[in-house]
């Protein structure tokens, strides 16, 4: 009926037009202009003639798409591919409810697929019994004596006692040989097989790299300085220089240190070098970090370049024994050493883990030793068990993720432009696909370089075998996955943004963004005078402010109680208690509480926002629309609810089932559930909060106000929903009136263009000339 209405409409209106056409061309104004605008060589453009098509159901021209029209099936597939990569930010979602619930739906259960499959390849990458095998390392290398070493005498005492013990085992704890019993002695807890050979690594800088004062020239010669690339020593050293150059001369004491067969390392890209290939050097000649082939390595007090004096140790106790005694005896540690590095690598095959072990002890100029370590445990075989297998297929699930978020970030920036750089979403979305990237970067480097060297590394016997790139790689892998999965579960807020109780922390921070950025401001300068008059207080006594970077860090940890009081008292017994309680004033009681003020006073706001506003949708709801459409759909009697009188509605249903229900409070909640928000609960039963606690003539009359009240919620159920039905309805046909209104303006102008060409005005001309005949014919008649 509506359809027919409309398309007669549109037949009389087409009518109108064609006739007010006809008399515009009739008119001798208008004609007079067409042929001043003929005389004037000025042409009257017109639009390329095209096929029009007519329907012989309304007699008007097809809606049917035109050559020129987007349609085939390049059209389709670039279609297809848009819709693959639709999101909020790409489509129409604001004036479309539907569409914005479907590809909110499908964009959240496509991101917990992401998610899900991350968490898969993390976990299955990462297992507890990592720490306990670094552990086990810690507890042989970096006990008790390691970490109280304060001098060369003690640090020769650990490397002779405590590392050759635990780098050789020689006997089970019956005291009988391990060689008895077919156990390689290189075998640290009889279990981690020690790859290659270890190595002890001296650096040291040069003499006069420092300036002696003109008081002290005559009674101090020498001057060395803190470690830097530039200061270090690269001249052989020893009481005879000629150590460890081949000489035989055995009259000299000094060259009683036989030179030792010290070989280069053996690096991921020298991998195929042979075995046997040896250079004899010696522990006092400098080798350069290309001769060693390691890395630098950033030290606690310095970064420390990759040469050195070396020593590899040889597989026998003994033998290593004799040479560590020999170095110091010849006083191989003095006052330009500034580092010792010792460096192996583990390998254990229970749990087919690698370790790189690095025992770092620095010498500072003041003499006093500072011992660091650095264990690293990584997988570097991956592919043995099923399980192995399995996380592979998800690492090739997670790479097809990737190359699609990828696709749909393009996509949107091509059509947000400079708009989507605004949006912290957005820009939470490109950290996570630049960790993600990097992740498969990372992966793809490690399994080249294990793929190519691994097994020709662990072949190597007599070498020290350098296995830092590899955990170089792995590492970074693994930083970098912990970061991608941090920002992923971050990032599931943006999926949950419909509903208003998960909008309560983006809305919080981003309404307090300015006014924490302001506070940030005042925070930090008072924060930073606090550590930086620690630093110049204690920073001679307290390792904790002996720089501004770590008392910074000090005065974090008090802020949340973890403090020492007591070493500030006895360091200065005036400015440490002072330093305290300003402290503790000024950052604690009022700045912190100004912070929580600023977060308390936004969120209330937030709050009473949110109370009177509708979710964008409701879950429920749409699953409950989908659900009823199945059951028309196939026809299922047994959930088609029969109908008499007068309809009802969900909440109706909903009431009816709990009249039993009188407190006060699980209506509300009753009514929460169904979509109403708290300021309209408010209205409605803000004449009836009173307390449900009374006599039995309070708690009838309660019933009956519930009672009223119930009836008017449903009256106003029903006449929203008639409301909202009804104009609904209304939007839908003003929309489907302008769509048909449009189509066939475009259709008539299309006809009446196709008809400017000239045939109109000759029938009309001859419509003209046989109406002036028959006039004059009435007239010779007469």
């Amino acid at each position: 009926m509506y359809e027919s209405e409309m398309s007669i409409r549109s037949d009389s209106r087409y009518h109108r037009q064609s006739k007010s056409r006809s008399r515009s061309k009739n008119d001798p104004l208008m004609k007079r202009l067409h042929d001043e605008k003929r005389r004037s060589g000025v042409k009257h453009s017109q639009p390329a003639a095209r096929a029009v098509t007519i329907d012989p159901n309304v007699g008007l021209p097809s809606t049917a798409p035109h050559a020129d029209e987007p349609h085939g099936m390049w059209y389709t597939i670039r279609k297809s591919i848009r819709g693959f990569w639709a999101t909020r930010e790409t489509e129409d979602t604001v004036t479309n409810k539907e569409l914005y619930v479907r590809t909110t739906l499908r964009e959240l259960f496509v991101y917990i697929l992401f998610l899900s499959t991350t968490l898969v390849m993390t976990f299955g990458a990462t297992n507890p019994t990592m720490y306990y095998l670094n552990n086990a390392l810690q507890n042989v290398f970096v006990g008790t004596p390691y970490t109280e070493l304060t001098d060369y005498a003690g640090l020769f005492k650990y490397l002779k006692g405590t590392m050759l013990d635990a780098l050789f085992v020689e006997d089970w704890y019956n005291n009988q040989p391990v060689t008895d019993y077919g156990t390689p002695s290189d075998l640290i807890y009889y279990t981690n097989k020690i790859l290659g050979l270890p190595r002890i690594r001296q650096l040291r800088v040069k003499n006069g790299s420092c300036n002696v004062p003109v008081e002290f020239k005559e009674i101090i010669f020498d001057c060395f300085s803190d470690y830097s690339i530039g200061q270090e020593a690269t001249e052989p050293f020893g009481p005879d220089k000629t150590v460890g150059n081949g000489s035989n001369d055995t009259t000299n004491p000094a060259t009683t240190l036989e030179p030792v067969v010290v070989t280069t390392a053996v690096t991921v890209t020298d991998a195929t070098a042979s075995n046997k290939t040896e250079i004899k050097t010696s522990p006092w000649i400098y080798q350069t970090a290309t001769d060693t082939g390691m890395a630098s390595y950033w030290g606690k007090l310095a970064t420390y370049s990759g040469g050195g004096y070396i020593l590899d140790l040889p597989k026998s106790k003994n033998e290593s024994l004799k040479l560590i005694e020999k170095l110091e005896a010849r006083r191989w540690l003095d006052q330009a050493t500034r580092a010792v590095i010792v460096d192996l690598t583990v390998y254990n095959a229970n749990l087919n883990y690698f370790a790189t072990v690095r025992l770092c002890v620095e010498m500072p100029p003041t003499g006093v030793l500072v011992p660091t370590a650095n264990i690293r445990v990584i997988k570097l075989i991956k592919l043995l068990t099923n399980n192995d297998y399995a996380v592979l297929a998800f690492e090739v699930i997670f790479c097809l993720f990737v190359a699609y978020y990828i696709g749909e970030e393009l996509i949107e920036i091509s059509k947000l432009k400079a708009r989507y750089f605004r949006s912290f979403w957005n820009i939470l979305d490109i950290i996570v696909l630049t960790c993600s990237t990097t992740c498969i970067i990372c992966a793809i480097c490690l399994f080249m370089q294990i793929n190519e060297n691994l097994t020709k590394l662990i072949a190597i016997v007599n070498k020290y075998v350098d296995f830092e790139s590899l955990s170089f790689y792995q590492i970074t892998l693994n930083n970098a996955l912990a970061i991608t999965v941090f920002c992923a579960w971050i990032k599931v807020f943006k999926y949950l943004s419909f509903n208003k109780t998960m909008m309560q922390l983006s809305s919080t921070l981003g309404r307090a963004a300015k006014d924490v950025a302001s506070f940030a401001i005042m925070f930090f300068i008072v924060f930073f005078a606090f550590a930086q008059l620690g630093f110049f207080l204690f920073g001679t006594q307290l390792e904790a402010y002996n720089d501004v970077g770590t008392a910074s860090f000090t005065l974090m940890r008090i802020i949340l109680g973890d403090f020492d009081f007591d070493a500030l008292y006895a360091a200065n017994r005036l400015f440490g208690p002072l330093f305290f309680f300003m402290y503790i004033f000024f950052v604690f009681f009022v700045l912190l509480n100004m912070f929580l003020a600023i977060i308390n006073d936004t969120y209330s706001a937030v709050k009473e926002d949110l109370a009177n506003k509708r979710n964008d949708f409701e879950m429920s709801d749409y699953i409950m629309r989908g659900f009823k459409r199945l059951v028309r759909a196939f026809h299922i009697k047994r959930f088609e609810r029969k109908r008499k009188g007068k309809p009802k509605t969900a909440v109706d249903d909903k009431i009816l089932k709990n009249k039993a229900l009188v407190e006060l409070g699980r209506w509300e909640d009753d009514l929460k559930g169904r979509g109403y928000t708290e300021g309209e609960i408010a209205e409605v039963f803000g004449k009836v909060h009173t307390e449900a606690a009374g006599d039995s003539a309070e708690v009838k009359e309660q019933h009956g106000d519930l009672s009223a009240l119930e009836g008017r919620v449903r009256k106003l159920e029903t006449a929203l929903s008639a409301i909202l039905t009804n104009f609904d309805l209304a939007l839908a046909k003003l929309d489907v009136m302008e769509r048909v209104k449009l189509t066939r303006e475009r259709k008539l102008d299309a006809i009446i263009d196709n008809l400017d060409g000239g045939k109109f005005h000759k029938t009309q001309k001859k419509l003209d000339l046989a109406a002036q005949d028959i006039s004059s014919a009435k007239k010779k008649g007469g």
